[in-house]
Protein backbone atom coordinates (compact mmCIF):
# COMPACT_ATOMS: atom_id res chain seq x y z
CA UNK A 1 0.00 0.00 0.00
CA UNK A 2 2.86 2.45 1.37
CA UNK A 3 4.48 2.42 -2.38
CA UNK A 4 1.31 3.01 -4.04
CA UNK A 5 1.33 6.20 -1.98
CA UNK A 6 4.51 7.22 -2.90
CA UNK A 7 3.92 6.62 -6.57
CA UNK A 8 0.91 9.22 -6.48
CA UNK A 9 2.36 11.80 -3.99
CA UNK A 10 5.34 11.94 -6.64
CA UNK A 11 3.16 12.33 -9.00
CA UNK A 12 1.20 15.24 -7.70
CA UNK A 13 4.11 16.79 -6.43
CA UNK A 14 5.94 16.90 -10.20
CA UNK A 15 2.88 18.07 -11.45
CA UNK A 16 2.67 21.19 -9.20
CA UNK A 17 5.94 21.80 -9.96
CA UNK A 18 5.05 21.72 -13.90
CA UNK A 19 1.77 23.92 -13.41
CA UNK A 20 4.45 26.38 -11.40
CA UNK A 21 6.57 26.78 -14.76
CA UNK A 22 3.11 26.95 -17.20
CA UNK A 23 2.27 29.81 -14.31
CA UNK A 24 5.80 31.84 -15.20
CA UNK A 25 5.38 31.39 -18.44
CA UNK A 26 1.96 32.91 -18.65
CA UNK A 27 2.51 35.46 -15.92
CA UNK A 28 5.17 36.77 -18.31
CA UNK A 29 3.36 36.61 -22.26
CA UNK A 30 4.09 40.10 -22.40
CA UNK A 31 7.64 40.41 -21.65
CA UNK A 32 9.76 41.22 -24.33
CA UNK A 33 12.00 38.36 -25.33
CA UNK A 34 10.68 35.69 -22.35
CA UNK A 35 11.11 32.64 -23.73
CA UNK A 36 9.01 29.64 -22.14
CA UNK A 37 10.00 26.81 -20.43
CA UNK A 38 9.19 22.75 -21.27
CA UNK A 39 9.21 20.41 -18.34
CA UNK A 40 10.29 16.55 -19.24
CA UNK A 41 9.76 13.84 -16.73
CA UNK A 42 11.81 10.80 -15.36
CA UNK A 43 10.76 7.59 -13.52
CA UNK A 44 12.16 8.43 -10.10
CA UNK A 45 12.76 5.11 -8.50
CA UNK A 46 12.69 1.02 -9.69
CA UNK A 47 12.19 -1.82 -7.77
CA UNK A 48 13.94 -4.71 -9.67
CA UNK A 49 11.62 -7.76 -8.92
CA UNK A 50 13.66 -9.88 -10.94
CA UNK A 51 16.65 -9.77 -13.00
CA UNK A 52 17.47 -9.84 -16.27
CA UNK A 53 19.03 -12.84 -17.21
CA UNK A 54 20.32 -14.71 -20.47
CA UNK A 55 16.56 -14.91 -22.72
CA UNK A 56 14.71 -13.88 -20.33
CA UNK A 57 13.86 -9.92 -19.31
CA UNK A 58 13.65 -8.63 -15.94
CA UNK A 59 10.78 -7.03 -13.89
CA UNK A 60 11.23 -3.36 -12.75
CA UNK A 61 8.14 -1.72 -11.14
CA UNK A 62 8.12 2.09 -11.02
CA UNK A 63 7.39 3.43 -7.47
CA UNK A 64 7.34 7.45 -8.88
CA UNK A 65 8.20 10.04 -11.09
CA UNK A 66 10.51 13.20 -10.80
CA UNK A 67 11.21 16.04 -12.80
CA UNK A 68 13.61 15.35 -15.14
CA UNK A 69 14.47 19.10 -16.51
CA UNK A 70 13.55 22.40 -17.18
CA UNK A 71 14.80 23.55 -20.43
CA UNK A 72 13.92 26.97 -22.21
CA UNK A 73 12.59 27.24 -25.68
CA UNK A 74 14.99 29.47 -27.70
CA UNK A 75 12.93 28.84 -30.69
CA UNK A 76 12.02 32.37 -32.48
CA UNK A 77 8.52 34.12 -31.48
CA UNK A 78 6.17 35.67 -33.38
CA UNK A 79 7.81 39.34 -34.99
CA UNK A 80 5.75 42.39 -34.93
CA UNK A 81 5.97 45.80 -36.85
CA UNK A 82 6.13 48.52 -34.81
CA UNK A 83 7.16 51.41 -36.75
CA UNK A 84 10.12 52.15 -34.10
CA UNK A 85 13.71 51.83 -36.25
CA UNK A 86 15.52 50.81 -32.53
CA UNK A 87 13.32 47.85 -32.38
CA UNK A 88 14.85 44.67 -33.61
CA UNK A 89 14.28 41.31 -33.90
CA UNK A 90 16.57 38.07 -34.60
CA UNK A 91 15.47 35.64 -36.93
CA UNK A 92 17.26 32.23 -36.10
CA UNK A 93 19.69 31.42 -33.97
CA UNK A 94 21.36 33.96 -32.08
CA UNK A 95 21.70 36.88 -29.94
CA UNK A 96 21.52 40.25 -29.12
CA UNK A 97 25.35 41.19 -27.42
CA UNK A 98 24.22 43.97 -24.69
CA UNK A 99 26.52 45.26 -21.85
CA UNK A 100 26.30 46.86 -18.52
CA UNK A 101 27.69 50.74 -19.14
CA UNK A 102 29.29 50.92 -15.73
CA UNK A 103 30.74 47.20 -14.99
CA UNK A 104 31.34 46.40 -18.52
CA UNK A 105 29.61 43.08 -18.21
CA UNK A 106 28.31 41.19 -21.11
CA UNK A 107 24.65 39.74 -21.43
CA UNK A 108 22.96 37.69 -24.16
CA UNK A 109 19.55 38.65 -24.70
CA UNK A 110 16.83 38.02 -27.69
CA UNK A 111 14.78 41.07 -26.54
CA UNK A 112 15.20 43.63 -29.14
CA UNK A 113 12.87 46.83 -27.45
CA UNK A 114 16.07 48.94 -27.89
CA UNK A 115 16.00 53.00 -27.29
CA UNK A 116 17.98 55.67 -28.24
CA UNK A 117 20.28 57.35 -24.89
CA UNK A 118 22.35 60.08 -25.40
CA UNK A 119 24.94 59.90 -22.44
CA UNK A 120 25.34 63.69 -20.65
CA UNK A 121 29.14 63.37 -20.29
CA UNK A 122 30.62 62.14 -23.94
CA UNK A 123 27.36 63.30 -25.54
CA UNK A 124 27.65 59.77 -27.43
CA UNK A 125 24.41 58.19 -28.61
CA UNK A 126 23.93 54.40 -27.86
CA UNK A 127 21.07 52.08 -28.53
CA UNK A 128 20.22 50.74 -24.97
CA UNK A 129 17.77 48.03 -23.35
CA UNK A 130 14.75 48.98 -21.06
CA UNK A 131 17.96 48.06 -18.09
CA UNK A 132 19.74 50.71 -19.19
CA UNK A 133 22.96 48.09 -20.78
CA UNK A 134 24.29 49.17 -24.52
CA UNK A 135 24.42 47.24 -27.76
CA UNK A 136 27.51 45.57 -28.48
CA UNK A 137 28.82 45.19 -32.15
CA UNK A 138 31.84 45.56 -34.37
CA UNK A 139 32.52 49.13 -35.43
CA UNK A 140 34.10 49.82 -38.73
CA UNK A 141 33.36 50.68 -42.39
CA UNK A 142 33.09 50.79 -45.03
CA UNK A 143 33.94 48.22 -46.18
CA UNK A 144 32.33 46.09 -43.67
CA UNK A 145 34.47 44.44 -41.14
CA UNK A 146 35.55 40.85 -41.38
CA UNK A 147 33.14 39.36 -38.55
CA UNK A 148 35.02 35.75 -38.85
CA UNK A 149 36.61 34.20 -35.82
CA UNK A 150 35.24 37.00 -33.56
CA UNK A 151 34.44 36.62 -29.55
CA UNK A 152 32.86 38.61 -26.94
CA UNK A 153 36.07 40.06 -26.12
CA UNK A 154 36.11 41.79 -29.90
CA UNK A 155 32.58 43.63 -28.82
CA UNK A 156 32.21 47.19 -28.37
CA UNK A 157 29.54 49.53 -27.52
CA UNK A 158 27.67 51.00 -31.01
CA UNK A 159 27.95 54.33 -30.94
CA UNK A 160 26.19 56.85 -33.14
CA UNK A 161 28.07 59.64 -34.26
CA UNK A 162 26.70 62.88 -33.38
CA UNK A 163 24.39 65.03 -35.61
CA UNK A 164 22.64 61.55 -36.55
CA UNK A 165 19.74 62.46 -38.10
CA UNK A 166 18.64 58.71 -39.45
CA UNK A 167 19.67 55.54 -39.09
CA UNK A 168 18.57 52.09 -40.73
CA UNK A 169 19.51 48.59 -40.09
CA UNK A 170 20.02 45.64 -42.66
CA UNK A 171 18.63 42.43 -42.74
CA UNK A 172 22.71 41.23 -41.72
CA UNK A 173 22.46 43.70 -38.96
CA UNK A 174 24.76 46.24 -40.28
CA UNK A 175 23.71 49.59 -39.01
CA UNK A 176 23.55 52.16 -41.83
CA UNK A 177 24.04 56.04 -40.38
CA UNK A 178 22.95 59.27 -42.19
Amino acid sequence: MLPSMYSGVSGLMTHQQRMNVIGNDIANVNTVGFKQSDVTFKEAYVNTLRSPAPGTPGQQVGLGVQMGQIARDFSGGAMMQTGTASNLAISGNGFFMVADSSSGQQYYSRAGDFVLDVDATTNQTYLVTSEGRRLQGVMGGPPAPNLTGLTSADMTDIVLPANTTDYSIGLDGTLYVS
